[in-house]
């Protein structure tokens, strides 16, 4: 069965992610699934809600400190999320909320963007009194942002097999099913936005910064 353009558009990377995205907010609307219209909407101009995030978008990153040993500098030292105490434990893992058009900037970048830290320097120095702390930042490998452009692309393209196979063609945007077609899409829908969304997980990091221009590219 031949499939639809919008299907082979995203299979061939024909189009980018935001623009399907943006033809599927439209699909959503026409099946009146509330749950696949609020997904689009958060991928698309970013999560307000930290509870409603993917586990795709939560990413572990590598720790790297600037230190002062007597009179050595030590420049960008990767160092073990050990190195904080417990009860900041929960920042060694980053809650990316950004729009998925600036995931994909990030992604496509030759140099990790780094996430500063230098307001936990001074729990840092409770630790050790030994050296002087400079900098402390997390570096996030560009690795982990293609990812969760992977995973988008992948989901948003299951929905739509799924779509196109119990009512044919979908390149007119315009979704038009029996009560029961609509029934079991929205079904198969909302069972798999269900599996890559735990809703009331633990807060990490809650904040994004790639927006506001927090997190750098220059690795500085």
């Amino acid at each position: 069965m031949a499939k639809s353009q919008i299907i082979k558009d995203i299979a061939n990377g024909d189009v980018n992610l935001e623009t399907s995205l943006k033809r599927m907010l439209i699909i959503a609307s026409d099946l009146k699934n509330a749950k696949l219209i609020s997904w689009v909407k958060n991928e698309l101009y970013g999560y307000e809600n930290s509870d409603d995030l993917p586990d795709y978008r939560k990413m572990h990153g590598y720790f790297k400190i600037t230190y002062v040993s007597g009179y050595t500098k030590i420049s960008d030292q990767p160092i073990g999320a050990a190195i904080l105490p417990d009860n900041l434990q929960d920042f060694a893992i980053y809650k990316c909320k950004d729009s998925i058009s600036a995931i994909e900037d990030v992604s496509k970048s030759d140099r990790c963007p780094i996430l500063p830290y230098a307001d936990l320097i001074p729990y840092l120095k409770k630790q050790s009194s030994l050296i002087n702390i400079l900098n402390f930042y997390m570096e996030l490998p560009t690795s982990s942002f293609k990812k969760i452009v992977d995973c988008v692309s992948r989901e948003l393209m299951d929905i739509l097999l799924e779509i196109d196979s119990k009512i044919g063609n979908i390149d007119e945007l315009d979704v038009s099913a029996s009560t029961k077609q609509v029934t079991e899409i929205n079904n198969f829908i909302n069972v798999k936005i269900d599996s890559f969304t735990n809703i009331g997980n633990e807060n990490k990091i809650s904040d994004s910064l790639i927006a506001g221009k927090d997190i750098n590219k220059n690795g500085k």
